[in-house]
């Protein structure tokens, strides 16, 4: 809320890794969505088709097809699509995909894009966490394919070494299958 007690409006949002489309949707037809541009992007040009088809009809919101392991490319997508920095960036389950440099650049994108727009960072990555987790993290280091690519990381270690300032922060675990979740701003 504003000072006098308002509600802001006018959100400008970035989802990094959007698969088909369903989270943006599911916002922008929430209660009270306060997003007045959402940039849907996805390095799949599958599923940006997926999404931009999902989001059709919806005049906030606009799918790309992107690929922010691309150093510049995010910057562009959001300065051609939402006209300025985004106030928030989602990525669900991304990170956990990328290599090590990559993530670290990625985030590093993202830590510049918010430090201009003031915004914030929410983020969720599958992590260490049980006997589940476990025989996950040693199957991805034998054959990362078996695990779809994904390996277990500890996204607040990472953020912390990246100057970012951690809001929130939580694990959650359904049937063994552990996820930190994490909202953060850039430290300056």
């Amino acid at each position: 809320a504003g000072p006098s007690g308002q509600v802001e409006q006018g959100l400008k949002v970035l989802e990094i890794g959007c698969g088909t489309g369903r989270w943006a949707k599911e916002v922008l037809e929430s209660a009270g969505c306060r997003v007045a541009n959402l940039v849907a992007l996805d390095a799949s040009e599958t599923m940006a088709l997926e999404a931009a088809s999902r989001l059709s009809g919806e005049p906030r919101a606009q799918a790309v097809r992107a690929d922010v392991r691309r150093r510049g490319e995010t910057a562009q997508v959001c300065r051609s699509v939402l006209g300025a920095a985004p106030d928030r960036i989602v990525m669900n389950y991304v990170l956990d995909l990328l290599d090590d440099p990559d993530a670290d650049a990625v985030l590093a994108e993202c830590h510049g894009l918010l430090a201009e727009s003031g915004g914030k960072l929410a983020v969720c990555a599958i992590c260490d966490g049980g006997a589940v987790m476990g025989a996950w993290r040693a199957v991805w280091e034998v054959n990362p394919t078996l695990v779809g690519g994904c390996r277990p990381i500890d996204l607040a270690s990472r953020l912390t070494a990246g100057a970012w300032r951690i809001e929130a922060e939580e694990q959650v675990e359904v049937l063994g299958y552990s996820s930190q979740v994490i909202v953060a701003t850039p430290m300056e």
